[in-house]
């Protein structure tokens, strides 16, 4: 077993599924620029991505500073479930935080996790599965407010004991649509409900495309923009510069307004946090 050697029980999580090194990698940047990030250490679980990409790209992102975790097989839908699980049955910690490579987190949102850590926000209510890191494109609410919420996949804060109500349910079904899908299920049939913050904490760059060296296209509309193949270079530069640009987003994308990406503001003010619960 792995003790912990930071100042947090909470430990972060990078599942990989798709061929997205360069979203990792700024993903990764974002979170180092977050406050208190020095107090986390970060797992980073590496699939095979036969079917999407290279993995050598990975070596570029994946520095001594993390945890590299290389998957025998492509976990798929059971990415987060299986880094999470992996962690809980391998080291000390108490809380895993998972956080999507597509994901940008604000700055204030590792310290915000902290802060539900210490208030003891997810074992005081045994109604409280999980915390995430914002609904998908909600409008803008209260940035101080912790509110009951539905599902979402993008960042999960979770404590070890209510992990084993996910663990018991996925044996039992032996099968899963996709994470979100089962976690509607799982809330509906414990009568338990996830918790996040009014207002959005992160930004979703997963629309530019699902890899810099596979064309994809799917049915819901999310595709890529380009008309070849991007080195992880290139793909890295494009997103650097544009990625929470709005101007740039009406150039690039058609089929999504762009509000769907975040801005960060306004920043949460600790003093006046509160759970309308």
């Amino acid at each position: 077993m792995r003790l912990n050697n930071k100042n947090t029980n909470i430990c972060i999580v990078r599942p990989t599924y798709y061929d997205r090194s360069s979203m990792l990698q700024l993903s990764l940047e974002y979170q180092k620029n977050a406050t208190n990030s020095q107090d986390f250490e970060t797992y980073i679980f590496v699939d095979p991505h036969t079917e999407y990409g290279i993995i050598s790209d990975y070596d570029k992102v994946i520095t001594d500073e993390y945890h590299r975790i290389d998957w025998p097989k492509n976990s798929g839908k059971y990415s987060w479930y299986d880094s999470t699980k992996y962690i809980f049955d391998n080291t000390n910690y108490d809380y895993v935080l998972s956080i999507e490579d597509d994901v940008l987190i604000s700055k204030d949102y590792l310290r915000l996790c902290e802060k539900l850590y210490n208030d003891g926000a997810l074992i005081k209510d045994d109604n409280i599965l999980y915390f995430h890191i914002g609904a998908w494109e909600k409008p803008k609410g209260n940035p101080n407010k912790i509110i009951r919420s539905g599902v979402s996949s993008r960042s999960i804060l979770i404590y070890r004991k209510k992990f084993q109500i996910i663990q018991k349910w996925i044996e039992q079904e032996n099968y899963i649509e996709d994470n979100d899908n089962a976690m509607v299920d799982i809330l509906k049939d414990h009568s338990m409900s996830a918790i996040a913050p009014e207002t959005n904490r992160h930004a979703h760059i997963g629309i530019y495309g699902w890899s810099a060296n596979h064309i994809h296209g799917d049915s819901r509309g999310q595709s890529s923009l380009f008309e070849k193949p991007l080195t992880h270079e290139e793909l890295y530069f494009l997103l650097q510069q544009n990625c929470l640009s709005g101007e740039k987003l009406r150039e690039l994308n058609k089929n999504k307004s762009p509000d769907y990406f975040w801005d960060f503001d306004p920043n949460i003010d600790f003093a006046k946090l509160q759970y309308d619960l």
